[in-house]
């Protein structure tokens, strides 16, 4: 295809994208702790916001950061954002950097918006921070801390030469989380094994702030999980081989006609938490038959898996990009009505990239895919050019 009309279509979402404002009901807490109804621009933020933008009811817009607003509370995903200045500890902790000694920040006083992960007795908050690093912060009622990690370099050395360089975790967060739940030894038992992660503290401090046998926990974020999103597919696919070489001294035909094929099969895509859901991973199992110049017969199952990424938008209808990879398996061969060469090539293997729509339960996808592919001639290279046109049917929208 042209790459003039490649550029277009792959230009579309990202217009269609700039066009869309997700704004969605929510609440903003001022300073002087009044509660305003307000449109808040959600972006599902995997990197805690800097600022917010919002509309108030009376339709006016401005954008905040945490020192204009305490917090604010967004209606469709029940978060709680509060705002924050504290110290945090914005060091690198990538092995490459602490090794060489890059990006050794240390503690920071900083402006922030921590996510409210549970509210109690002890509370929790998270915040991942514009470098990727993901922080924990705890209050027990005397003021917010941050639950630290660190990481140290260490060498080996023989005879005075460094032979081997590493690094080891410094766990500063453990004898912290000790002194906020001494009070409670069951749960002080469990947090000996304890791991610097989001599932584990939660589940510490949920069982902490039930510790009496009473929860004591006002709020907890709701638990984030992955959709799969089942649905039919089918279409057609055009293809167009090429030849490289001859086989054996005999001449080929290197450039058969294209010809298109039809294809049927099921969709898996699997919507992966944050970010308003724009992230999936998508697999499509299908089955299709072709026939060159009357001459070869191939029956095959293909799995086409690709990294997507859907456009934000208000409506029932997201524009979406993907790359991946293509596998395929030949379940028959036949050349001249006989069955194919046991030596034959049997798996397909290519590069893939799709463009489409999903509108409520339907789906429209136009793939473009380079492999290498099945051929009757044992000693040539074999490229194949496809492109589909598809529609997908959700099974559970």
């Amino acid at each position: 295809m042209n790459k003039y009309i490649f550029t277009l279509l792959f230009l579309i979402p990202t217009w269609y994208s700039y066009a869309q404002q997700d704004f969605e009901d929510g609440l903003v807490i001022t300073n002087e702790g009044d509660t305003i109804k307000a449109k808040i621009e959600n972006k599902d933020w995997k990197k805690n916001p800097e600022s917010i933008n919002y509309q108030s009811a009376k339709g006016t817009s401005a954008s905040y950061s945490p020192t204009d607003i305490k917090g604010f509370f967004i209606e469709s995903s029940k978060e709680w954002y509060q705002s924050a200045i504290m110290e945090l500890d914005k060091s690198s902790l990538k092995d490459g950097d602490v090794v060489n000694g890059r990006h050794q920040i240390g503690v920071k006083l900083d402006t922030v918006f921590l996510r409210l992960l549970i509210k109690g007795k002890l509370s929790l908050y998270t915040i991942t921070d514009e470098n990727s690093r993901e922080h924990f912060v705890i209050d027990a009622g005397n003021g917010l801390e941050e639950l630290r990690i660190g990481k140290k370099k260490v060498t080996e050395e023989y005879q005075g030469i460094t032979v081997k360089e590493g690094v080891v975790n410094l766990d500063y967060w453990k004898p912290q989380l000790d002194a906020a739940i001494a009070d409670c030894p069951s749960v002080t038992y469990k947090q000996r094994i304890a791991r610097y992660e989001e599932k584990t503290f939660v589940k510490l401090i949920t069982a902490y702030n039930n510790c009496n046998g009473q929860s004591e926990i006002s709020y907890a974020k709701p638990t984030e999980k992955a959709i799969l999103n089942l649905a039919f597919s089918a279409g057609v696919i055009q293809s167009k081989m090429k030849l490289d070489g001859d086989d054996y001294g005999r001449n080929v035909n290197k450039d058969p006609d294209a010809f298109i094929t039809p294809y049927f099969g099921f969709s898996f895509d699997v919507l992966l938490p944050r970010n308003n859901r724009s992230w999936s991973i998508s697999n499509d199992l299908i089955y299709r038959s072709y026939n060159i110049d009357d001459f070869f017969k191939v029956s095959q199952i293909k799995i086409l898996t690709t990294l997507r990424y859907r456009f934000p938008s208000q409506s029932n209808s997201r524009f979406f990009i993907g790359a991946g990879l293509n596998n395929g398996i030949a379940v028959k061969r036949e050349i001249e009505g006989k069955k194919g060469n046991e030596f034959m090539r049997v798996h397909e293997q290519g590069l893939l990239f799709e463009l489409g729509l999903q509108s409520k339960k339907l789906g429209y996808i136009f793939r473009y895919e380079s492999k290498n592919g099945f051929s009757p001639y044992l000693e040539t290279n074999t490229v194949f050019k496809n492109l589909h046109f598809g529609l997908t049917y959700l099974l559970n929208h």
